[in-house]
This record gives C-alpha cells, sequence and structure tokens, in this order.
C-alpha cells in the first residue's frame, strides 16, 4: 500500500516507466477496495486520489492492475498470469513450429 499511497509512490512510478519496453506485465498490490475506500494506510492521500492513479497507470502505462487484498491472494494472481504466459508461449511456439514444417515440405 505504501507504494500507491506514501514514500515509495515515486520508485514505483519509475518501476512503471521501466515496465514500458515489456510486452507483457502486470501491477498487483496487496491492498483491496476496502483498504483504499477506508483508508488502511499512513498517507493523507484521499482515496480518490488512488483510484485516479491506479485509473492513469492503467492507461499511460498500458498494465492491468490486480488488487489481491492480501499476500496470498496476490502471489496467486501472479502465478496464475505467470502460468497463463507460459502456456500462451508454448501454443505459439507449437503453432510457429507446425507452420514451418509445413511450409518447408
Amino acid at each position: 500500500m505504501s507504494s500507491l499511497t506514501g514514500s515509495n509512490r515515486v520508485r514505483l512510478k519509475n518501476e512503471l516507466e521501466r515496465l514500458r519496453g515489456y510486452p507483457y506485465k502486470a501491477l498487483i498490490a496487496e491492498c483491496s477496495f476496502d483498504d483504499i475506500n477506508q483508508k488502511n494506510y499512513r498517507s493523507a492521500i484521499h482515496p480518490n486520489t488512488v483510484y485516479g492513479s491506479l485509473c492513469s497507470w492503467c492507461w499511460k502505462y498500458n498494465i492491468p492492475v490486480f488488487l489481491a487484498g492480501n499476500k496470498s491472494t496476490a502471489q496467486k494472481i501472479a502465478y496464475t498470469l505467470f502460468n497463463t504466459f507460459i502456456n500462451n508461449q508454448l501454443k505459439e511456439h507449437k503453432a510457429i513450429n507446425q507452420h514451418l514444417q509445413e511450409i518447408s515440405k
């Protein structure tokens, strides 16, 4: 949560800038909508500002944002995203190999 609302916010924005060059990326926060709405963080930033930043980052950096609610769920989301990416890459690789085999006959 501190990366969204506190002193780590600048660092997070810098990391998002670095991610621009990657075709596959996601921002997974261990907080929930309730955490934001109830201001369960130490910063004076208004919840609307947090939501505005999240929406802005989605568009500006072309990155999906997941509010996981806790570390365990964030880990599950990260695993699922990575697993889906790997499976899609394997399917694409297989399709390319099949196509190359067909055209080389």
